[in-house]
């Protein structure tokens, strides 16, 4: 699993959508129940999407506050 450092430091868990400790990739039930410890392509795919769009959200509010300069 890669980093995933804008999922890590949301409080909300990109599988269910419910809260998950910052720091941590999902939620402990998540993790648990689609077996994140050996790999789950589905859920990783998901985590994937979710850090690029917490990416692309990023950098589209760093533009706005660099126009605003």
């Amino acid at each position: 699993m890669l980093d995933y450092p804008h999922v890590r430091a949301s409080d909300v868990c990109p599988l269910c959508k419910g809260h998950k400790d910052r720091g941590l990739v999902a939620c402990w039930p998540c993790y648990h129940a689609r077996g994140l410890r050996y790999g789950n392509e589905e859920a990783e795919s998901l985590i994937e999407q979710t850090e690029a769009g917490l990416c692309k959200a990023v950098e589209r509010r760093a533009r706005e506050l660099t126009l605003e300069r």
